[in-house]
């Protein structure tokens, strides 16, 4: 499957339990720590959990306790954003490597466990509801104006997963802020 950057759905607790798991074990190495990791953050699997590699249905009504997607994509989508804080036509972008919250070291050398707390969905949640979807396109085309070996319906396939990026976020986003938990992310 390659390299995908995963998004979880967590309550305080949960929370509490992964920032213990990273002060106990911070000088352990990945294979250590990641049974007791992977334990906390699949505790909710019944859940729905929804895989993007790549997405090509989107279904409003369900509430993401997980969901992933390849890690190409989402750089994609990363790199489009930081142009649109670039050009001004967006002031933030929390969801990218550099964000300064993260709980632990799930892959020494490689991904933290990144934080998006309870109280900085409200500000995420409102960025997506008023994504500038006409310059986010405009920076997509450019980008994507040197690959000539690529048909105009691929590169609209791509740009459709990059959309599909943004409302998965947003749910998640939406369902978390109503549960009163936060969004971790991770790369794996």
């Amino acid at each position: 499957m390659g390299v995908r950057q995963s998004f979880v759905r967590i309550t305080a607790e949960q929370l509490a339990e992964l920032e213990q798991i990273a002060i106990e074990h911070s000088s352990l190495s990945y294979a250590e720590i990641s049974p007791q990791l992977y334990q906390v953050l699949d505790r909710r699997s019944h859940l729905q959990q929804y895989t993007m590699v790549p997405l090509d249905k989107l279904s409003p009504e369900q509430a993401y306790y997980k969901f992933t997607i390849e890690k190409s994509y989402w750089s994609l989508l990363e790199d489009l954003m930081v142009q649109l804080i670039r050009d001004q036509v967006v002031d933030w972008w929390p969801i990218h490597e550099d964000y300064p919250v993260h709980i632990g070291d799930l892959w020494p050398c490689y991904s933290y466990i990144y934080l998006i707390f309870h109280h900085e969905l409200a500000p995420l949640l409102d960025l997506l509801q008023h994504v500038p979807y006409e310059q986010l396109k405009q920076a997509f085309d450019a980008d994507f104006a040197e690959f000539t070996d690529m048909t105009v319906e691929e590169k609209q396939g791509v740009y459709n997963v990059v959309l599909s990026c943004l409302d998965s976020i947003r749910i998640m986003a939406q369902q978390a802020h109503a549960a009163n938990e936060s969004i971790i992310w991770y790369i794996s």
